[in-house]
C-alpha cells in the first residue's frame, strides 16, 4: 500500500515537472517568436527607409537633369533671341521666361518631395532603432 502511494506520488511529481517543462518551452517559444517579430519589424522599417531614400535620390537626379535641360534651352533661347528682331525675339524671350519659371517650380516641388521622403525615411529608421 505504501509502495502504491509512493508510486502515485512519484507519478504526480513527474507529471507536474513535465507540465512545468512544457510551460517553460511555451514561454521560450513565445519569447523567441516575439524576438523574431521585432527583428522582422526592424528589417521592414529599415528596408522601407532605404526605398524612400532611393526615391529621394531619384527625384534629386530627375530635378537636376530637368534643370540641366531647361538651362541649356534658356541659353539657346537667349542666343537665338539676340539674333532675331521683332516678334520672334519676343517669342524667344517669353519661352525663356517660361523655362526659367518651370525650372524654379521643379526645384521647389522637388525639394519639398525630397524633404518629405527623407523625413519619412528618418522616422522609419527611428522606429527601427526604438524597437527593443
Amino acid at each position: 500500500m505504501a509502495r502504491q502511494q509512493g508510486l502515485e506520488h512519484l507519478t504526480h511529481e513527474i507529471s507536474d515537472a513535465a507540465h512545468k517543462v512544457g510551460d517553460a518551452l511555451h514561454h521560450v517559444s513565445d519569447t523567441v517568436g516575439e524576438a523574431i517579430e521585432r527583428e522582422f519589424l526592424k528589417a521592414k522599417y529599415l528596408a522601407q527607409a532605404l526605398v524612400l531614400e532611393s526615391y529621394a535620390n531619384t527625384v534629386r537626379r530627375a530635378v537636376n537633369n530637368f534643370n540641366e535641360g531647361a538651362h541649356e534651352n534658356v541659353n539657346a533661347c537667349g542666343v537665338h533671341a539676340s539674333s532675331w528682331l521683332g516678334h520672334q525675339k519676343d517669342v524667344y524671350i517669353e519661352h525663356q521666361a517660361q523655362l526659367t519659371t518651370k525650372s524654379r517650380k521643379a526645384n521647389e516641388t522637388g525639394s519639398i518631395l525630397i524633404q518629405k521622403l527623407e523625413t519619412l525615411a528618418a522616422d522609419l529608421r527611428g522606429k527601427a532603432k526604438n524597437i527593443a
